[in-house]
């Protein structure tokens, strides 16, 4: 029998005799010798193929199918109940991890952490649930409705639901499912809260905090301590320099020229996109501090106790295979330096009516307006408001940063009128055409 014949039925000879390889209702392929009515072998193609076609006939009649889309829809809906009883929640995972769509930097471990959240929600509220085709639409809005209630934010909460919908759909390959019940469950507003800049009079406040024998930092056993002077390096880094946490953690000495007073340095947000280097001026401040830390021949991080907490592969083993990839806690050690000179980071609650529901979302917990990322909003916006050029600022941060669009973007539209009416004259080549009112001579 030949595995590539695909047609529901094939007429060739075979030893001599002319045959049909034909697929029955179970999606077998079946071979049968042909014959006519008197029991002689037809001696032409064409004589083989009408009692081929007759045979088959009277085959389907007998199991009431009337046309090929009939038998390949009987066979599916076999196909789905033979998945339906061998493919289990149990089976979701490893089938996953195979797809391509999830290489190449789709976070597996998340999706994976958020997969499982899901599936201890169903064994606990569906234990007599064993597979993924029985979890129906309802089911999912339930999950859905109950992960929601968990005070995340919308943009986590959305996150979950492209994982959901994303593994659904490819089960549908896989497993054989035939709807996705995460499908209709519809997306939130993301929550447009942002860091703010923290006021000028805490920043004195910070860099002394880090020398008070009364601030310590967390205590763990579990992740690398980190040293209370490398934290104040890391604070004057982010102070002066504007950069994000994970460049200001991982800023290697080879970055720093201190001849001529700057920082070149390849963000790590938009490494991929290939926009080269930031150019960072070294502040006279940044320029002694990083002088008085640094020795002769010294090389590596400038903060190593940091930096190897922040990029430590074994942090997630430590601490459990679920755990949601973050920043080895040095966040939170700066929110805690924050509340220690006074600075409010608690998350702050909201209670929610009765009548509220996710059509109308209000979030438990909103984000920290301050943090880390603070200081990039400080750096920025005191670069606004003392006119230094946006070309320089973008040039230090990246032009990619919103941050950068929401101090220089602001502006005063009296000014901008003035500024506007300037131009007219060298817009019309003529210098003195601004300084009064023209009328336009219309076109005939």
């Amino acid at each position: 029998m030949s595995e590539n014949r695909k047609s529901l039925f094939t007429v060739y000879q075979r030893k001599g005799k002319w045959v049909v390889e034909y697929i029955d209702i179970d999606g077998k392929q079946k071979l049968k010798t042909l014959k006519d009515a008197a029991g002689e072998y037809p001696v032409s193609k064409l004589q083989a193929t009408q009692i081929a076609r007759n045979l088959l006939a009277d085959l389907r009649a007998v199991q009431n199918i009337r046309s090929e889309q009939e038998l390949l829809n009987r066979f599916a809906e076999r196909q789905q109940l033979i998945n339906q009883i061998s493919f289990k929640l149990d089976d979701v995972l490893p089938m996953i991890e195979n797809d391509p769509r999830l290489k190449n930097g789709t976070r597996f471990q998340f999706r994976k952490f958020q997969w499982n959240k899901f599936y201890h929600w169903i064994k606990i509220n569906y234990p007599q649930i064993n597979s993924p085709h029985e979890i129906t639409s309802a089911i999912a809005q339930q999950f859905a409705g109950e992960l929601y209630a968990e005070g995340m934010a919308n943009s986590t909460y959305n996150d979950y639901l492209v994982t959901y919908k994303m593994f659904f759909q490819m089960m549908a390959t896989c497993g054989g499912l035939t709807s996705n019940p995460f499908a209709e469950i519809k997306h939130l507003p993301n929550e447009t809260m942002s860091h703010q800049p923290i006021p000028s009079e805490y920043i004195p406040l910070l860099l002394d905090a880090c020398d008070d024998d009364n601030f310590s930092v967390i205590p763990t056993t579990k992740l690398t301590p980190i040293k209370k002077e490398e934290l104040k390096t890391l604070v004057i880094i982010g102070i002066c320099t504007g950069m994000r946490l994970k460049d200001c953690a991982l800023l290697t000495w080879d970055k720093i020229n201190f001849d001529r007073k700057m920082i070149t340095v390849v963000a790590a947000k938009t490494r991929r996109f290939n926009k080269g280097p930031l150019i960072i001026p070294l502040l006279p401040m940044l320029h002694e501090h990083l002088m008085h830390i640094h020795y002769n021949g010294i090389s590596g991080y400038v903060m190593p106790t940091i930096a190897h907490r922040y990029i430590d592969e074994e942090r997630h083993e430590r601490l459990g295979g679920n755990t949601k990839s973050d920043n080895g806690g040095i966040s939170n050690e700066i929110k805690r330096l924050l509340a220690f000179v006074g600075v409010s980071v608690n998350t702050r609650s909201s209670q929610s009516s009765d009548n509220e529901s996710l059509l109308t979302p209000r979030r438990k917990k909103r984000p920290n307006i301050y943090g880390f990322h603070s200081f990039r909003h400080n750096f920025v916006s005191v670069c606004a408001a003392n006119n230094v050029p946006m070309a320089y600022v973008e040039a230090i941060i990246g032009d990619d940063s919103s941050v950068l669009r929401e101090y220089y973007t602001h502006v005063n539209f009296e000014d901008m009128q003035q500024r506007i009416n300037g131009i007219q004259g060298d817009l019309f080549g003529n210098p003195t055409f601004g300084n009064h009112e023209t009328p336009i001579k219309k076109i005939s």
